[in-house]
């Protein structure tokens, strides 16, 4: 019988797949790359339906294995290597999106029993704020909407466009698929105005869900005053800065820092674009950012940052729920993915 290409392949794959990972990470220790890692929350929030939340026992194991494996910098660190022109192979920067207290409760004690820095960008008008944010809204717009059993039901938003008929059998996913868009292009008072309205007809109670909730301002302070912990900017209401003019923009932008430096009494010298991918951001947004005395702008791009990498459009890599084996693939992609153009440097928006 023949032995076929195939059958072989398969024989030699337990031994060629340790050899190619060698040979990969022996590549990338000659490598001046960093890769800058991006979370959200660190929580136990099972049928969460965003992909924004990291189990705490997954969380510390993802950190665990980067103590072992790769360089712990902090972003301050990587600035000043760009600045020197070379960064050391296998370096790694923390960070978290957005400000949800879980971060404070869960993130932060692991964070500081294992001595990694990290630096944590705020919604600086949500601190303290006794509702949701909008995505997080929706999600309990769209779960009570869903559920109404053979009942039809009108999603009055006080206008033709934030209007939905919810017809029986709609499924949740579907429905803040079709909606978020909408929501997106809203400033954050008519964002809130109709986010009101629908919970008034379907009975919702505006207070945050204890699991769902921001960080105070007492616990901010705390974040600013851990070991190792940078505080950065995400704008005042976290909109989609591209869809508004620049006056708007700068003011989202420069408030954020303004409020977050009163609340820590420290300088906030970096910033993270909302929704951070192509088309989110421009070049006006750039030149904001950098007026408004920001010296690092954070974006999505899910590519590894280099020495020459432009500080106000760095890239970062998402982090998601993955378990060591795969978060470890994961991160050998980032570290080999190939480097796009940015909005500012004449490449246009990928």
């Amino acid at each position: 019988m023949a032995f076929s290409t195939h059958r072989l392949r398969r024989l030699l794959r337990p031994v060629i797949a340790p050899v190619r990972l060698r040979i990969r990470r022996a590549l990338l220790r000659c490598v001046p790359k960093a890769v800058v890692l991006n979370y959200h929350r660190v929580a136990d929030l099972p049928g969460y339906p965003y992909r924004l939340v990291v189990e705490p026992g997954r969380f510390e194991q993802h950190m665990l294995f980067l103590k072992r494996h790769y360089r712990l910098i902090s972003m301050g660190e990587l600035v000043a290597f760009i600045g020197e022109g070379r960064i050391p192979p296998l370096s790694v920067v923390v960070t978290f999106d957005d400000g949800y207290a879980d971060v404070f409760e869960n993130a932060l004690p692991i964070l500081t029993r294992h001595d990694i820095p990290a630096t944590v960008f705020i919604i600086s008008g949500a601190v303290g704020d006794s509702g949701e944010l909008w995505w997080d809204r929706l999600e309990r717009v769209a779960s009570a909407a869903c559920n109404g059993g053979e009942e039809t039901i009108a999603l009055d938003g006080g206008s033709p466009e934030d209007s939905w008929v919810i017809e029986p059998g709609t499924k949740q996913q579907k429905l803040r698929n079709i909606i978020r868009p909408r929501l997106l292009q809203l400033s954050n008072i008519r964002q809130r105005a109709v986010l009101d309205q629908w919970y008034d007809q379907l009975g919702l109670k505006a207070t945050a869900r204890p699991e769902h909730r921001f960080m105070s301002q007492q616990e901010v302070e705390e974040m600013a005053k851990s070991p190792g912990i940078e505080i950065g900017a995400h704008t005042v209401s976290h909109p989609h800065l591209a869809a508004f003019p620049v006056e708007k923009q700068t003011v989202e932008i420069r408030g954020s820092r303004e409020t977050l430096r009163a609340i820590t009494g420290q300088d906030v010298e970096y910033f993270s674009y909302p929704y951070g991918g192509a088309g989110t951001y421009s070049q006006e947004t750039i030149h904001a950012v950098a007026d408004a005395g920001f010296v690092v702008g954070c974006t999505t791009y899910h590519e590894p940052v280099l020495p020459g990498s432009p500080i106000l459009e760095m890239a970062r890599c998402n982090a998601h729920n993955w378990d060591v084996s795969e978060f470890h693939r994961r991160l050998d992609g980032f570290f080999l993915s190939p480097v796009c153009p940015r909005v500012g440097t004449g490449g246009g928006v990928v």
